[in-house]
């Protein structure tokens, strides 16, 4: 009898008549910016005079508790969870960097906006590197992002160091909520590095 209930079970399993909950993957997303989606509240986007400009963004550093595939979430101060079944589609190392660079042309109206690292012949007048701190959050609450980031002029001189500490809410207990609440983090964060290079230009 025992023999025939374990052969039992190992039918059902190489059956695929147990299974288990299927995993679901996500990806980070760019922000659209334009003085007609600005709040009215807010000044106006700067604009860019000099145009002929090439800017390089990274190193881009991310703390690595988030450099995995699960998404991260926040239990408390001191505790995460991670979420086997909730993972992102692609590497946060590549993709945080990449949707930065994206915002940050973006606000700029340029494309000669180059990441890290770069062609040898690239010439590069200003550089934005930036380390990801934090960016977690709790689901139906708030998503953080802490970072701190420099604008450097053709490699050399460091002409603005910050930090930046956003929190954006989340709107529901469901995980596309709390992806879009991180890539608007990651928008209000490019956006206030595009417009400090604007404004020192």
């Amino acid at each position: 009898m025992k023999k025939l209930s374990i052969l039992i079970v190992a039918c059902l399993i190489f059956t695929g008549c147990i299974t288990s909950q299927p995993s679901k993957f996500y990806i980070l997303t760019p922000t659209k910016y334009n003085n007609d989606s600005v709040n009215s509240q807010s000044p106006p986007l700067p604009i860019l005079k000099n145009k002929n400009i090439t800017v390089g963004v990274g190193p881009v550093s991310i703390a690595k508790y988030l450099d995995r595939s699960q998404l991260v979430v926040r239990l408390s101060s001191n505790q995460i969870r991670l979420e086997d079944f909730h993972q992102w589609a692609g590497s946060p190392r590549d993709d945080i960097p990449a949707i930065l660079l994206e915002n940050i042309a973006s606000v700029l109206e340029i494309n000669s906006v180059y990441k890290y690292p770069w062609q040898s012949h690239a010439k590069i007048d200003y550089q934005i590197v930036v380390d990801i701190i934090q960016l977690d959050g709790r689901l139906d609450s708030n998503v953080r992002l802490v970072a701190r980031w420099e604008i450097i002029k053709s490699g050399r001189e460091t002409l603005k160091s910050q930090k930046a500490d956003f929190t954006e809410p989340v709107d529901s207990n469901k995980f596309d909520s709390f992806i879009a609440a991180q890539s608007r983090a990651i928008g209000r964060l490019s956006l206030m590095i595009a417009k400090s290079l604007i404004e020192l230009i």
